[in-house]
């Protein structure tokens, strides 16, 4: 069965008693429980539901298992060929679920007999993300449309039976209606002998279907179709040379899938082009192909004011000038794709809108993996940007000029200048990413409300590095094995709470910096370490308070100049509960080697704790650990 995407309609009004019906008994077949994996979402463009876990308990009358939900009133429209389904996972928000992917299952009861069986079961998959499933139905309807039962499974079992209940998961079903394909499919070479030749008489809505072999030709598609190969990118080539673009898309609903794709011009572009205009395309399952090497670095995909184009499973190896550039964009989807090797960048977005850059690797291109500039509201997640080292600014992650965007889940691997590195951006959330063998790990430049938290750091030069950015959280990072945990400077009215800054040479630099507030931090040196700065400096420092904080030198100099005034209490009093008693104080910080006498059992020492400079005392030092200290 050859492979094809259609788009599919919703009718959002439509009664199911006036389409042709059908009435089955089905099984349930739900789960023993379903609080630790849950199917959270199921999308197939323009429809959309978002159930979140069912919570349907043991025993009622309606249910016999946990984690079943039936939304047959819910209809998904497909055709004839290859359906799109995205499979969206629900996980517990707990480490120990980090190792378990979701597997999943999907069945259409074909022959309406009420039933699911082996030849119906039409998808299996696992992932720790959203997936997307390609449903292919090529002959599998006659020439009525079908109306029928659509089962998904998503949960711990990897060998799951449609009616057998899951150790932890739970099962939908939905009403899926398949119509008759009126696309008409052009063969090259059988029918054309040319890729072009099949274009131009083709309709739009039809397939080009192309098979093996190397093809010398520029494309311009300019009307909506389907151009695919029928194995795939390592057996279909197109291999321009005439034009600056191999193949360039002018028209909307263009789909190009399984090629590998070169450009051989001398004054070469790209290999796949979507002009302005040239809305709601994809770009799947491609190639960079490279039979000739002809030393003019080209883009693989490039996208220039065409709105919501889709790029996965792009491969690229050979050496170009980006993998995926984009500029002027709403709406674009980038995942699943494979770039390495560029003179510039892996992906470049440029002046976009809701983007989602997502589960993509990025290894070993000059400059940055991923860069983002002057563009709104996007996700970056669960990528791996890695071996970026050429240039002087090589990072993984780069976002510049740019507001209101996620960057999550993402891994950064050994790049030369940077792991993470957020410049002039305002309202970025850097949330669970892990960031190693760089210079800069987690780096902020000149930003306001940025939130940077349950990152790791580890192994870097600087764990975590902040310079002009004001008003901003940074909480629950681990900054682990570096030369610097945090290096802060220029900056004003952050909060830094509860990090972990441990077994790093310098613990914190603090820098011509002023009303910040460090709240709850560990900060524990690097026994032996033998580092020409200070384990902790502060200078040029005003009016920060730090309060909370945990304080293990391990014997390292603390350097303060007479330039800096810290206050080493809270804000404010607050309320709390200590050994059962309930007070209302300042509160300092711990220090491991402070003295922790405590008479009056209210947690606080009875002598003032010293640090180095101008009459500089925490006079409220704690003599015990801040977990101890219940704040109300």
């Amino acid at each position: 069965m050859q492979k094809k995407y259609l788009t599919v309609v919703l009718c959002c009004a439509l009664s199911l008693l006036s389409l042709k019906s059908w009435s089955q008994t089905y099984c349930e077949g739900g789960a023993i429980d379903n609080q630790w994996m849950w199917v959270e979402g199921v999308t197939s463009m323009p429809f959309g539901h978002i159930s979140g876990r069912h919570h349907n308990n043991y025993g009622d009358q309606d249910h016999l298992y946990i984690g079943y939900a039936e939304y047959t009133s819910q209809v998904i429209e497909w055709q004839e060929g290859v359906n799109h389904l995205e499979l969206i996972p629900g996980k517990m928000d707990h480490p120990a679920m980090e190792a378990y992917p979701l597997y999943w299952r999907v069945w259409i009861d074909l022959n309406q007999d009420g039933q699911f069986s082996d030849a119906e079961r039409l998808y299996t998959n696992s992932g720790f993300e959203t997936v997307t499933a390609e449903v292919d139905l090529s002959d599998l309807i006659g020439d009525d449309e079908l109306l029928t039962r659509m089962r998904i499974r998503g949960g711990f079992d990897d060998h799951t039976e449609p009616c057998v209940p899951m150790l932890s998961g739970e099962t939908e079903d939905y009403t899926v209606r398949v119509v008759p394909s009126t696309v008409s499919t052009l063969r090259v070479p059988q029918e054309y002998l040319s890729i072009q030749a099949a274009i131009d008489a083709a309709v739009p809505g039809d397939r080009v279907l192309v098979d093996d072999g190397i093809y010398p030709e520029s494309l311009v598609v300019y009307k909506a179709l389907t151009v695919e190969s029928v194995n795939g990118p390592e057996s279909s080539i197109i291999s321009g040379s005439t034009a600056l673009n191999t193949i360039e898309v002018t028209a909307s609903d263009v789909t190009i899938r399984g090629f590998g794709v070169e450009n051989l011009a001398p004054d070469s572009e790209a290999d796949v082009f979507y002009a302005a205009g040239a809305d709601n395309g994809q770009v799947i399952n491609t190639k960079c192909a490279e039979t000739e090497v002809d030393g003019v670095p080209d883009v693989a995909v490039r996208i220039t004011g065409a709105n919501q184009i889709r790029v996965s499973g792009l491969e690229c190896d050979a050496r170009g000038l980006q993998g995926i550039y984009a500029e002027q964009i709403t709406g674009g989807e980038f995942t699943d794709n494979q770039i390495s090797h560029q003179a510039e960048f892996g992906i470049y977005i440029n002046n976009a809108q809701d983007v989602v850059i997502r589960s993509n690797q990025i290894r070993a291109n000059d400059d940055a993996g991923i860069y983002v500039v002057e563009s709104n509201n996007g996700i970056i997640q669960a990528n791996i940007s890695s071996d970026h080292q050429i240039n002087v600014s090589s990072t993984g992650i780069h976002l510049w000029l740019s507001e209101d965007f996620e960057v999550v889940d993402n891994q950064t691997i050994d790049n030369g200048y940077s792991g993470i590195w957020i410049s002039n951006s305002n309202r970025v959330k850097v949330t669970s990413n892990i960031v190693s063998g760089t210079s800069y790990a987690l780096y902020l430049n000149a930003g306001y409300y940025n939130e940077v938290t349950d990152n790791q750091s580890n192994q870097n030069w600087m764990g975590l590095f902040v310079t002009g950015t004001d008003y901003s959280l940074i909480a629950d990072n681990d900054l682990n094995q570096n030369d610097y945990g945090m290096n802060i400077r220029y900056t004003r009215n952050n909060v830094f709470i509860n990090n972990l800054v441990t077994e790093n040479q310098v613990m914190l630099f603090l820098g011509f910096a002023e009303r910040n507030e460090f709240i709850g931090n560990d900060f524990q040196g690097l026994e032996g370490a033998d580092f020409p700065d200070c384990a902790f400096r502060l200078h040029d420092a005003e009016f920060n308070y730090f309060s909370r904080n945990h304080f293990d030198f391990a014997g390292g100099e603390v350097c303060i100049n007479d330039a800096s005034r810290a206050i080493w209490r809270g804000k404010d009093p607050v309320n709390y509960q200590y050994q059962g008693q309930n007070l209302t104080s300042y509160l300092g910080n711990f220090y491991i080697d402070g003295n922790h006498s405590d008479q009056n059992g209210d947690g606080l020492a009875d002598a003032d704790h010293p640090w180095p400079g101008q009459d500089a005392f925490d006079e409220y030092p704690l003599v015990t650990s801040k977990d101890q200290y219940l704040i109300q």
